[in-house]
């Protein structure tokens, strides 16, 4: 497993908005899919309402107990601001109610479907994501500078 030292040590805390604090998004370091999510992610999320950690990281260690972690997907994984946490569909449909009036619509048409159903096509991307995009070399992406702050180790 890569680590990168020199990208942890450059990264500041972000600056929260005292009305909000960001949710945490958990996701697989180890995985090109997981990446491009993140990506996907942090450009269409203006307002700043989440902060990112890898799955294989101290912060995900830190805030969720290992008894939790172990019945964790090892894919994507979102701790609310208030404490929550969701996986799988929940958390997808969860990021997408908080960036945009387009994706909330999204989000809301997702949310229509009954959570087995919504399930099954996430786990099944989630057992073929490893063939689908290439693993990445780093467990933390490069970053722009105006964005470290908003990724923990």
């Amino acid at each position: 497993m890569v680590r990168c030292k020199y990208f942890v040590s450059q990264m500041q805390p972000m600056p929260t908005r005292s009305y909000e604090q960001p949710d945490l998004i958990f996701y697989d370091g180890e995985c090109g899919v997981c990446h491009r999510f993140v990506q996907f992610v942090v450009a269409r999320d203006k307002k700043q309402r989440f902060q990112f950690a890898p799955l294989q990281g101290k912060t995900f260690a830190r805030a969720i107990p290992p008894l939790q972690r172990s019945s964790l997907p090892d894919s994507v994984v979102l701790l609310t601001a208030s404490g929550k946490l969701l996986d799988r569909s929940n958390a997808a449909i969860y990021v997408l109610s908080r960036l945009g009036w387009f994706w909330r619509v999204m989000a809301a048409v997702l949310r229509a479907l009954p959570q087995p159903l919504r399930d099954r096509p996430y786990d099944a991307a989630a057992r073929k994501r490893q063939t689908w995009a290439a693993r990445p070399a780093a467990l933390c992406p490069v970053v722009p500078e105006h964005l470290r702050g908003r990724f923990l180790p």
